[in-house]
């Protein structure tokens, strides 16, 4: 059965809400060419070995370096060889000028910062200028002079299959559709546009450098006129492109939940078509697999990946950690990784699914809109908002009227702008959801704006009333109607509502609401009847009943709720636990090996390293603990039923 506070409580849950545009996702293979392949495999020999070094050396940050190099590998040739050249230059000056090598030690604070960065390309500059020592260096100056020469002389497979999909597949299928490119990387995008642009398509960017004039008039020619916009990763934050429906992943991150944050740019409430989603990986290589772990293991691209944060969070580190550290059985270690993800993937989405109708989140989708594509009746639109807005405005002081230009004005009279404290007299904005998405400049005139929350908590202040109105649908004679809210607490929330008619035989007629009546009926004019007072006393005796007997019910089903949830806490204590000893173990023995026969530069950070292998410790600690006060917590959840009255009145009966 749908739960009661579903439609009045919003959820952060599309599989469980339903009614939403499907998810197609489609794999496109791209085949080197022979020269490609050994080009790949060169570089693919040196980034592995500067890792190798850079862990030898305690050098984190040429370390880090080398795991952006791969990432970039799987992108653009073209940009790749830039990198390469500058990385030369840098270093030359170094040995050239006998500058002081550096180490690079960079806290993990440090990597998760620059991990976040809209442009990798910054990222790779600044760690550019690291190298351990001159023979290092050296090393790096004679391959990287290899590989820049092979680079020059390569055609790019990649970019063809991109212009050919669209040409031949996307736009074969959906002419005049647009199209929504991604990359995560600058150098990526500009190489990008020029080849489509070259094809003949009019192509408009979208990045984290541009100002924000420069953002919104990308986002309207792209929503006017231009076929293709090219988005970087800022392109995943916070825009709405529902627009459009096809999107292309020229490259992936690593990292699910930035994925997530693509397809969410397309994926949303409004949103009319099926989502495609096309991702481009060159057959053979990194990119193929871990295209093969975010498709086959965790069903990325078909289903949101919901509440998986816990699980997913680490999988762009394993990834790397893989890819830098078992190149020899690389394969079967990728394997091995993607079926155990998949299988806690698939046990979360399990339970997920058991408890979807509990889950609520704060940044919520609308239920209004999810209600209209379910055609459903919810308990109230944005229609029925602004309506109450309106008609609180009329009698408290103030007014609201359609702006010329879209949305509405709101205005305050003075007395009332003062009682609420808000200092602007006359605001603009919009109430209907899919007119904000166009309209984003303006506000959104929702829970949460600060003049609808001030007049609802203003008019909920003032005095009650008691109404009284007619309903064809209601037995004949004179009612008292009570509507009731019973909420239950404990592990998984719940709740339900309760409808009461009571007539002047104190008799109660008792029905579960799963969502309000429409109370549209004429208002009637009658004096409150004797027998009023016995009727609400009859109706509150009965709910009483109802509270206890859900109280009972709650408080069972509670303990079996803690053991679910008791499990699922651990299983993702005990996923966290393992990384962090993984951690702490290669650091350890890192520091044993050195001790014992570390050179003098190895030695004279030994201290920090002792340093960090404390922090991780102290870490695991922590997280024992907090994996104590979770379980603490669960244990001590107890079971009980609230009861509240919604509303109450007076109903005549045809």
């Amino acid at each position: 059965a749908k739960h009661p506070l579903s439609l009045t409580l919003t959820r952060n849950r599309k599989a469980v809400i339903g009614g939403f545009a499907s998810r197609s996702p489609y794999r496109i293979p791209v085949t080197p060419t022979e020269q490609e392949t050994s080009v790949y495999e060169n570089v693919s020999a040196y980034i592995r070995e500067g890792y190798n070094r850079a862990r030898r050396d305690k050098n984190n940050a040429v370390g880090f370096l080398m795991v952006l190099y791969h990432k970039l590998l799987a992108s653009s040739s073209n940009a790749l060889r830039s990198s390469f050249k500058k990385r030369i230059e840098k270093l030359r000056v170094k040995v050239d000028e006998a500058e002081a090598f550096e180490l690079g030690e960079l806290s993990e604070a440090d990597i998760e910062e620059l991990a976040g960065s809209d442009d990798v390309l910054d990222v790779i500059e600044e760690l550019e200028d690291y190298a351990a020592n001159r023979e290092a260096a050296l090393w790096e100056i004679e391959v990287l002079e290899r590989l820049v020469s092979e680079l020059g002389g390569l055609r790019d497979s990649k970019a063809e299959a991109l212009v050919s999909v669209i040409a031949d597949r996307i736009l074969k299928d959906h002419p005049d559709e647009k199209i929504l490119v991604f990359t995560g990387f600058l150098k990526t995008q500009e190489f990008l546009a020029y080849a489509l642009k070259g094809a003949g398509y009019e192509v408009v960017l979208f990045n984290g450098q541009m100002d924000i004039e420069e953002k919104e008039r990308s986002v309207r020619d792209f929503r006017k006129s231009a076929q293709i916009m090219i988005t970087t990763e800022a392109g995943g934050e916070g825009r709405n492109f529902q627009f459009a429906h096809i999107m292309v992943n020229y490259d992936l991150p690593w990292n699910p939940m930035k994925v997530e944050q693509r397809i969410g740019r397309l994926d949303r409430i409004g949103q009319s078509k099926e989502v495609l989603i096309y991702n481009l990986a060159v057959e053979g290589t990194v990119e193929d697999r871990v295209l093969d772990v975010l498709d086959r293991r965790i069903g990325l691209f078909e289903e949101s990946v919901g509440s998986l944060d816990p699980i997913l969070g680490e999988v762009e580190r394993d990834l790397e950690r893989l890819v830098m550290e078992h190149s020899a059985h690389l394969d079967e270690e990728i394997e091995d990784y993607g079926k155990d993800l998949g299988v806690l993937v698939a046990e979360a989405r399990q339970k997920e699914r058991l408890l979807a109708d509990f889950i609520l989140d704060r940044a919520s989708l609308r239920t209004d809109e999810a209600a209209e594509l379910l055609e459903d009746d919810p308990l109230a639109r944005w229609t029925d908002l602004r309506d109450y807005i309106s008609d609180s405005l009329s009698y408290f002081g103030g007014r609201l009227s359609e702006h010329q230009e879209g949305g509405y004005s709101v205005s305050l009279s003075p007395k009332l702008s003062l009682r609420l404290g808000i200092k602007k007299p006359v605001n603009r904005g919009i109430f209907d959801p899919k007119l904000a998405l166009e309209m984003e400049d303006l506000p959104f005139l929702a829970f949460g704006h600060e003049i609808v929350d001030s007049l609802v908590a203003y008019g909920s202040d003032s005095d009650a009333m008691v109404a009284a109105r007619r309903d064809e649908n209601a037995p004949s004679g004179t009612w008292v109607e009570v509507f009731y809210e019973l909420e239950s607490e404990g592990v998984r929330p719940s709740g339900r509502m309760v409808h009461h008619l009571v007539g002047q035989d104190l008799s109660v007629i008792r029905r579960e609401l799963t969502k309000l009546p429409k109370l549209d009926g004429e208002s009637a004019e009658l004096p409150v009847p004797q027998w009023a007072a016995d009727a609400v006393a009859a109706s509150q005796r009965a709910i009483r009943v109802d509270q206890e007997r859900l109280r009972e019910h709650v408080v069972t089903e509670n303990e079996g709720n803690k053991a679910d949830e008791l499990e699922r806490a651990a299983r993702v204590h005990q996923y966290r636990r393992h990384r962090l000893q993984r951690v702490i173990a290669d650091g350890e023995a890192w520091l044993t090996e050195k001790e014992i026969s570390g050179t003098e530069g190895e030695k004279r950070v030994l201290p920090a390293r002792r340093g960090k292998v404390a922090r991780d410790r102290e870490r695991l600690k922590n997280l024992e603990a907090e994996s104590e006060a979770r379980k603490l917590a669960i244990e001590e959840t107890r079971a009980d039923v609230q009861l509240r009255v919604v509303a109450a009145g007076l109903v005549v009966g045809s």
